[in-house]
């Protein structure tokens, strides 16, 4: 069956593996063990940027604030945003409320019969996760001034039956699982066309995607389908390389301009957002060089680099620790080494302590 095909989520499988199935065309399935949970395994040989799994968000919001503006009375609006703003991490304020807005509306549908909006709601309950109610990693304080915001900005059709503690559970699942598409990424990989830069900037929630692990060494990357008002947004998953049949699709969690930070500043981001300690092959491989931790080579030609990843088998080690626990630094081009002792070796630790204060 393909994946446009299936229609809305009331016509979507109850079973997340065989959703999987379907929306891959059974190139990929799901995975689940002790080690590395819920996963998706390639069932035979990707090809390198072929779509591999198209899917429409369950639930999603863009800048354009279509459901902002139906569900909030429009004189809060300007006032919440300018109040609560997430430019630390790049997240888009009116793209963040309007999926929550999205929600607030399906439920109002729900209730009223549409059985469609129940399938939405009741899909998102069963499938995403989210950080245990008492995770000391969740600033519930800040949590809970922000959905105050928005329930005192709601119509008074919504505001009263909207509760609080439901928007805190949604708030819970977006922290661990909404992806924000901004077209940057796409650029940087030489993915896509300048063009995809005008498109607007959007949040959603991707059931099957939510499935593929984290890697700093990633073999997929996301990229955005279609989008139309029956489907909402489409992402498709694309491999980086040829992937081969049994092995686990990765692609990274941080946002891209994290993507290219060191290994320590990394690892703290992903303890931060997702409360793992990430020992992927990024972080422990021995073959990886730290390429976000460079320097000039005498030769003039190229980087000189720590041959391998500037991290600690430890959380809450710094990069700085990270780097003094290499032997060598080796030039990309002339191939040179220069050991931990040597002159050259010491200016360059004493330069990245002065460029982290």
């Amino acid at each position: 069956m393909s994946w446009d095909s299936l229609g809305g989520p009331e016509a979507w499988p109850s079973d997340l593996a065989k959703l999987v199935s379907q929306r891959s065309d059974g190139a990929l399935k799901m995975g689940e063990d002790p080690q590395f949970g819920r996963h998706l395994l390639a069932t035979r040989k990707l090809t390198r940027e072929s779509i591999v799994l198209k899917e429409p968000a369950i639930l999603w919001g863009t800048e354009g604030a279509i459901f902002l503006r139906k569900a909030c009375r429009k004189e809060d609006v300007e006032g919440m945003l300018d109040a609560w703003d997430r430019n630390d991490d790049g997240t888009n304020p009116l793209a963040h409320f309007d999926v929550f807005c999205h929600y607030i509306l399906l439920q109002d549908a729900a209730r009223k019969g549409d059985k469609g909006a129940s399938a939405r709601i009741q899909r998102i309950d069963a499938w995403f996760c989210r950080p245990d109610q008492d995770s000391e990693k969740v600033d519930r304080a800040a949590q809970t001034d922000k959905l105050k915001m928005l329930h005192r900005a709601l119509k008074s059709e919504h505001k009263k039956k909207v509760t609080l503690e439901t928007l805190r559970q949604l708030d819970d699942v977006l922290m661990r699982n909404l992806e924000e598409f901004t077209g940057a990424p796409c650029l940087l990989l030489g993915a896509c066309k300048p063009a995809a830069l005008g498109r607007r900037r959007y949040q959603g929630l991707f059931p099957c995607k939510d499935l593929i692990s984290h890697s700093c060494r990633p073999n997929c990357h996301t990229m955005p389908g279609p989008e139309s008002e029956d489907s909402g947004f489409v992402m498709h998953i694309m491999p980086l390389r040829d992937i081969e049949a049994g092995e686990q699709l990765t692609w990274n969690y941080l946002p891209y301009y994290k993507q290219f930070w060191p290994t320590q500043p990394r690892r703290e981001a992903l303890e931060q957002g997702w409360h793992f300690f990430c020992r992927c092959d990024g972080c422990v491989g021995e073959s990886s060089a730290e390429l976000a931790c460079t320097f000039k080579c005498p030769c003039g030609e190229a980087e000189l680099c720590p041959p391998s990843p500037c991290g600690l088998d430890r959380p809450g080690a710094s990069h700085l620790a990270g780097l003094q626990n290499q032997t060598k630094l080796v030039c990309r081009t002339c191939r040179k080494e220069y050991d931990g002792k040597s002159d050259l070796f010491q200016r360059c630790l004493a330069e990245e302590a002065v460029s982290m204060n």
